[in-house]
């Protein structure tokens, strides 16, 4: 629990200077004060109202978080009661899905126009897949780099996220985006998930190619088609997988 605590606060406490410096300490240095005169003048006009709200907003939205959470929680144990009681069985759990999502052309665009850019364009799509992903009743799991993770507790959501995600990068001016999309179980601890069905979804991703959706088998027969359809691609081998594995494309639909 400290582990995990200590990360999120570190990250945020990281961050903070950081905006500070580029964000706030940049409008006075652009009115012609020098590098400290523009910093005491931020700490004095700006930073102490950020400290104090800042503290107020991360309470704030702690408890709002821990009401989501720890009541679909509390849920769960009725459903177990209700249950070995035999007045009501627990609904079959649907699979939970992985998304892995990355900017195609990434590396070339950072030989290209250099770090900064690259920089710049890897938060926009990570902007943008959190918004997806919120729309979509998903979450994003972390960044890396040039792609990020999503989770969806329901797969037809994962399905319909990713369609909406590879549809509004290039309105963004973002490269085109591969995406793979796996259902099953998966392991979660400290924030993250582990297990085959994420390390396949990441398989998939690296095969599909730019602006398209590829979906696992797992997931076909899963969850109704509903806002899409799919088609077979065939067999495919995967880097790291045994056994080839059947492909589909997703594409938008009734």
């Amino acid at each position: 629990m400290a582990r995990v605590w200590g990360d999120a606060t570190r990250r945020i406490a990281q961050y903070l200077p950081h905006y500070f410096h580029e964000a706030v300490e940049a409008g006075f240095r652009q009115r012609g004060l020098d590098d400290n005169q523009a910093y005491e003048a931020a700490i004095r006009e700006v930073g102490m109202r950020i400290g104090r709200s800042g503290e107020d907003l991360l309470g704030w939205l702690f408890r709002r978080h821990s009401e989501v959470f720890m009541t679909a929680h509390q849920l769960d144990h009725v459903e177990v009661a209700l249950e070995r009681a035999g007045i009501r069985r627990r609904p079959p759990r649907m699979p939970e899905a992985a998304v892995f999502a990355d900017l195609s052309g990434y590396t070339a665009l950072t030989e290209a126009s250099g770090d900064e850019i690259a920089a710049d364009v890897a938060m926009a799509f990570a902007e943008l897949a959190n918004e997806v992903a919120t729309r979509h009743r998903g979450s994003v799991v972390k960044l890396l780099g040039d792609g990020v993770l999503l989770h969806f507790a329901d797969p037809g959501d994962a399905v319909r996220a990713s369609l909406a995600l590879v549809a509004e990068a290039p309105a963004l001016g973002l490269p085109p985006t591969h995406i793979g999309v796996n259902a099953g179980p998966m392991l979660y601890d400290q924030g993250d998930y582990f297990g085959r069905t994420i390390n396949i979804a990441s398989r998939i991703a690296s095969h599909a190619e730019p602006g398209r959706v590829y979906v696992g088998e797992s997931l076909v027969g899963a969850v109704p088609q509903e806002g899409f359809t799919l088609t077979q691609l065939g067999a495919t081998e995967l880097k790291g997988v045994a056994e080839p594995m059947i492909l589909y494309e997703a594409h938008p639909g009734p």
